[in-house]
């Protein structure tokens, strides 16, 4: 084919070929003649043969220079408007658009003004005459080339088709002009035939190209196993489109390689007609224009590639975001399904990426051009995208196989509360774990090839970073496997440590009560603040004793199980359950230590109170012995000492340690051996105090207060010893006593009194001085008798400064008053007499009896005296007041009445009591009633003794009374007190009784 500038350059060389003809012509002389000859030639427009004789003449004659230049100058006028015409057709080619009339026109004139070109002329003028065939038929080839490539934008590729084959005849009428043989042109005509049959075929297949679309598009919406299926289908045909496309680039290359040759060695620079087939057949060669017959397949193709590789790759999406969506909620079939749709439909992108590489396959002897370099590291970026997914949506199918069974053996174990069931759990789960194990390994690989791929150039955009995020997806599955598993383990441990807890709970129960044991209980019934506890050491030592045993069992279990866990794998002994499984153990562990702690503490404790309370019990039964030892020895009050620190260390024992049983066979023998004491012992008691009393009251008739009042304090002591109520008769003559002693206190100075040895000297001195004056007298001499008398006087009246009433020494005032002057003395005698008879029933009633006892020694036969010192003695309770006549009758009917009351067959504690205060108060009424006293000494003989001791249970108060008299606790003490005194037997305790005399001074 001649090209537009081929055309516009040789119509632009023209003037310069005529020019150096022009030149050679001039240049050749010739002769004039000749001349003549060309200028005929000019007349008849054959202007080259004219220009040939005048170039000739002038090269063979240069005088003929200027002839021959006058010639040329018409010939040159004639060209001018030959040249004028040619610019004008010249022009009229360089147009898109051109008028053909015209430009026929133009060269119709032009042959007109040159009946003879010569052959460049010729050339020249059927050059212009091809270039507007030329014309003509490029712009019938742009017109087809436009309005199919519109055709094939609309997908209207089999019109595009038909308009590439209309235009298969441009330029054929030049090509068949320049006559390139029959062999060629042969060929030519073979392979275009085959070019038409095969766009034929494309042609053919338009019908079933549609259908497969439609059924594309009806798989898609049916599902992804259909679509598939489609896809394939469908690929076979896009398989053998690619077959025509690739026999088209090939029969169109075949034209090329024949212009090609057909070129070789001529000056033409395209063959118009074969350059036309072959960009009708292959198209116009660029990569980002696809057109031509081959384009118009090739179209069909990517656009039905395009089509399912975006239907499968919206679909691809979807379904692997809805398969993530329902895997959350661990619908597992449901996921299962989708991600197998999602690995279908990568399967179809997969299907529709290599028939796209096959697509962009090189043929043999093409050249890879850079876009087709691109266009397939593209596809095959793409390609790769797609099989990642595809390994992918696998990968996750199998990850759901493996939750699905995990999530299987976990619902059936839900509700096994068994350890062996829960056991059998975890195999199945390390085998889950092994198997994401071996699927992350796996994946390991996949990630490896896909980083190989990147290296060698081809750009994955995020298909790596998609690969490491199912490595995130793995991990967080692995991590809900070992969590899992850790909640099978935590299940496990639960079991096992559910009775650990328990057992834990029960020993504490049993320490707790064992607590109880040892630290007491306040006996039902009693205040607490009663001092009554009852410890049972023994009972407690029995409680704890099989706990060690179980706790030791328990630490050893425990102790194994930490064991276990420390061969376990990092995340189970890792996660926080089994982290807070092993926490409880060694809390149990350290609870179980402390536990073991205490439990030693307390048995050591409770140990030792059995041995204290054995002790105490040991001595008790040796106090015990030692009474009844004493008892037959009849040392009753060292006896009833014993017997009551008997007591005390029984309490002690029972206090330590109860026993009932021992409790009540050691109160009834301290109580019967303690009656047996106290009968034996008031047996002698009530005889010796008789016998006190009596000596006393000889004492006392002596007028031996002093005597009679010691003898009296003993027998009150001993009464006292073994009797916790007062012997009334004891205390009558004690008052007796002494009143006589407080109103003769003085009169004799005993030998206790801090003065008595010196106011003995002194009376023995006035007693000498007395005597020197007797003697004095018998001589005689009065005036020495009279100083001796003073003398004596002296250390009288010394001794009567401390002691007014003293007897010996008024006696001896009396007697020296009678020597000195007998004559006054009957006066003075009668003045002393009628001065103390003044004083009865006054303060100075002592002196006053003091006086008349002095007086009684001098003159015992004094008129009065006897009566009046009896009064005296009335008045100052030495004596007792005559008897009353109504008081006697009524100490004797008391006597009968408490007679009657001893006269029952058995005589109760009561019967007793009463008997005894009606027969005190007898005595009351007529103290001198012997009856009386002889009653009251037969019914304390019968009664026995009142001293008596506690129960173990009131001795622990009564110590506990003690105790807190001691720690200046005197209302809380007093309580106790009182309620022990509730108790009549206990109101006969001496200890008891001081103590609520001691308490009594601080409420």
């Amino acid at each position: 084919m001649i090209r537009p500038q081929r055309v516009r350059l040789v119509l632009f060389l023209v003037p310069f070929f005529l020019g150096g003809v022009l030149l050679s012509v001039c240049a050749s002389g010739v002769q004039e003649k000749r001349l003549e000859q060309a200028e005929l030639l000019i007349e008849e427009k054959k202007y080259n043969e004219a220009i040939r004789i005048i170039s000739e003449v002038i090269q063979t004659d240069p005088k003929s220079l200027d002839q021959g230049e006058a010639l040329l100058k018409k010939i040159r006028d004639a060209r001018s408007e030959y040249n004028k015409v040619f610019g004008e057709l010249t022009e009229m080619l360089k147009q898109e658009d051109i008028d053909e009339d015209a430009a026929f026109a133009l060269l119709q004139h032009l042959r007109d003004l040159d009946n003879t070109p010569n052959k460049a002329s010729e050339r020249i003028v059927s050059g212009a005459t091809a270039g507007i065939v030329f014309k003509v038929n490029d712009r019938e080839f742009r017109r087809i080339m436009d309005e199919a490539a519109l055709e094939l934008a609309a997908g209207e590729y089999w019109k595009a088709v038909e308009l590439y084959l209309s235009g298969f005849n441009l330029h054929r009428e030049q090509f068949e002009l320049d006559d390139y043989g029959n062999i060629v042109e042969n060929r030519i005509d073979r392979t275009i035939a085959d070019i038409q049959d095969l766009a034929g075929t494309f042609l053919d297949r338009q019908t079933g190209l549609l259908e497969e679309n439609t059924d594309l598009n009806s798989a898609l919406a049916s599902s992804a196993q259909a679509y598939l299926s489609q896809v394939e289908t469908t690929g076979e045909t896009l398989l053998s489109l690619i077959s025509i496309r690739n026999a088209l680039l090939e029969n169109a290359g075949t034209i090329e390689e024949q212009r090609q040759i057909l070129l070789q060695g001529k000056e033409e620079e395209d063959i118009p007609f074969l350059s036309t087939i072959r960009i009708l057949s292959a198209g116009r060669g660029n990569e980002q224009i696809t057109d031509g017959l081959s384009g118009a397949v090739i179209a069909y193709f990517d656009d039905t590639l395009s089509s399912i590789k975006e239907n499968a790759g919206t679909a691809l999406d979807r379904k692997e975001e809805a398969a993530k969506e329902v895997l959350a909620d661990k619908n597992w079939n449901t996921s299962v399904q989708n991600f197998q749709d999602m690995y279908t439909y990568a399967l179809a992108e997969i299907h529709a990426s290599n028939l796209e590489i096959a697509r962009n396959q090189p043929r043999e002897g093409s050249l890879l051009t850079d876009a087709r370099v691109n266009s397939s590291r593209e596809t095959a970026s793409q390609l790769a995208s797609t099989q990642e997914m595809a390994k992918r949506a696998k990968a996750y199918i199998r990850l759901i196989e493996i939750f699905q069974n995990s999530d299987t053996v976990l619902a059936a174990i839900d509700s096994v509360e068994s350890e062996v069931g829960l056991s059998a759990a975890r195999p199945v789960l390390l085998s889950d774990r092994e198997r994401l194990s071996q699927l992350e390994t796996e994946w390991k690989g996949v990630q490896e090839y896909y980083r190989s791929i990147e290296e060698a150039g081809i750009v994955l955009t995020d298909t790596i970073a998609r690969t490491e995020f199912f490595f995130t997806v793995l991990g967080r599955y692995g991590t809900d496997l070992e969590e899992a598993e850790a909640q099978v383990v935590h299940r496990i441990n639960g079991i096992f440590l559910a009775p650990v807890g328990q057992a834990l709970n029960d020993q504490e129960g049993i320490y707790d009560q064992a607590v109880i044991y040892v630290e007491g209980v306040i006996p039902e019934g009693e205040p607490m603040d009663s001092g009554i506890v009852r410890k049972y050491p023994s009972e407690a030592i029995d409680l704890i004793n099989p706990g060690r045993e179980v706790l030791k069992s328990l630490s050893e279990s425990l102790e194994r199980k930490v064991t276990e866990f420390s061969n376990e794998k990092a995340y189970i002994q890792n996660s926080p359950l089994i982290v807070d499984d092993i926490a409880q153990i060694e809390s149990y562990l350290a609870e179980i230590e402390a536990f073991q702690e205490k439990i030693n503490r307390l048995s050591s404790r409770a140990e030792q109170d059995v041995q204290v309370a054995e002790q105490f019990k040991l001595r008790g039964l040796s106090g015990l012995n030692e009474a009844e030892r004493l008892l037959r020895n009849n040392e009753f009050e060292g006896a009833l000492d014993q017997l009551d620190e008997a007591g005390v260390e029984f309490a002690g024992s029972l206090e330590y340690q109860y026993d009932p049983d021992f409790q009540e066979e050691i109160d009834a023998r301290i109580l019967q051996l303690a009656e047996t004491i106290t009968r034996e012992w008031q047996n002698l008691i009530v005889r010796q105090v008789r016998s006190y009393i009596n000596e006393a009251e000889s004492l006392y008739q002596r007028e031996e207060f002093g005597r009679a009042q010691t003898v009296l304090l003993r027998a009150d002591d001993l009464w006292n010893s073994a009797n916790a109520e007062e012997n009334q008769e004891i205390l009558a003559w004690l008052t007796r006593t002494e009143n006589a002693l407080r109103a003769t206190t003085g009169r004799v100075i005993g030998e206790t009194n801090p003065l008595y040895t010196e106011m003995s000297n002194i009376l023995n001195l006035a007693q000498r001085d007395f005597q020197n004056a007797m003697t004095q007298l018998d001589q005689g001499n009065q005036a020495e008798a009279n100083r001796f008398f003073t003398s004596a006087e002296e250390k009288i009246a010394y001794i009567k400064d401390t002691f007014p009433i003293n007897q010996a020494a008024g006696i001896l005032q009396l007697k020296i008053d009678q020597l000195r002057d007998p004559d006054n003395f009957k006066a003075l005698f009668r003045k002393k007499y009628d001065d103390a008879r003044a004083q009865l029933g006054t303060p100075e009633g002592a002196e006053g009896y003091s006086t008349l006892k002095d007086l009684q020694q001098i003159n015992p036969q004094y008129p009065g005296i006897d009566r009046a010192i009896y009064q005296f003695e009335i008045s100052l309770g030495i004596r007792e007041p005559p008897p009353d006549p109504a008081k006697i009758a009524e100490a004797e009917r008391l006597y009968r009445q408490a007679q009657q009351i001893l006269s029952k067959t058995v005589v109760s504690d009561l019967d007793f009591e009463v008997a005894l205060d009606l027969l005190n108060e007898a005595y009351e009424n007529n103290p001198n009633n012997k009856k009386v006293t002889e009653l009251k000494d037969r019914a304390q003989l019968l009664r026995g003794g009142t001293a008596t001791v506690l129960t173990s249970d009131d001795q622990q108060k009564f110590r506990k009374a003690e105790q807190l008299f001691l720690d200046r606790r005197y209302f809380e003490a007093l309580a106790i007190v009182e309620r022990l005194l509730e108790n009549p037997e206990n109101q006969r305790y001496a200890p008891l009784t001081d103590l609520k005399r001691r308490l009594d001074p601080f409420l």
